[in-house]
């Protein structure tokens, strides 16, 4: 879910990963995870948020395309 949040607003996956990931990764590795598993999930959950309403990169590429519908994108990000 925090990585959900984060990337709408940032916007930005790398830094979802970067920020999230030096948090959670020691977090799950304190709680017995494998290391590569750590990662993968941190990775994984960070592209998440560039497909949830309301992020701004759905906008951003409405607007640039011209004839995409906001409205379609965001449904389509549920």
């Amino acid at each position: 879910m925090a990585s959900m949040f984060f990337g709408g607003i940032s916007g930005s996956a790398t830094a979802d990963t970067f920020s999230l990931g030096a948090i959670h990764i020691p977090m799950m590795k304190k709680d017995r995870y494998d290391t590569d598993f750590a990662t993968t999930v941190t990775m994984a959950s960070s592209i998440q948020g560039l497909l949830v309403p309301p992020s701004h990169d759905m906008v951003i590429y409405a607007l640039a395309a011209g004839s995409v519908s906001i409205g379609r994108l965001f449904l389509a990000g549920l």
